[in-house]
């Protein structure tokens, strides 16, 4: 056994022992370092609804609805379940009919119909 510890402190302790070490080091730090940056495509919108409203739309549905719940991804629900949704809850955000189809452009402009 006292053979065999000599032996690995030999090898390590040796130029090309060392040697070894460094490169399994240098590529133990390779691996650790950070990931490359890749941007996503952008996004191309499926609507020819224009940018005002959009945002407006997602200002509205940020101020109004997070005071009583979260906020769900805009794909959460279809059309025909965010009309209802915002039928709902008309009232008690307390918005106009104006600003409620607002809300609706935004969250609908682009779900798969």
């Amino acid at each position: 056994m006292r053979n065999l510890k000599e032996n690995w402190r030999f090898r390590i302790s040796s130029k090309p022992g060392m040697i070894v070490l460094i490169i399994i080091a240098i590529g133990l730090f390779y691996k650790c370092g950070t990931v490359k940056h890749v941007p996503a495509p952008p996004v191309v919108a499926k609507t020819t609804i224009n940018n005002d409203t959009l945002m407006a739309g997602k200002t509205l549905y940020v101020n109004n609805c997070q005071k009583c719940h979260k906020l769900y991804s805009p794909d959460a629900y279809n059309a025909a379940e965010w009309k209802d949704n915002l039928n709902a809850m008309q009232r008690k955000a307390k918005i106009s009919d104006a600003q409620k189809e607002t809300i609706y452009k935004y969250l609908t402009a682009n779900i798969k119909k």
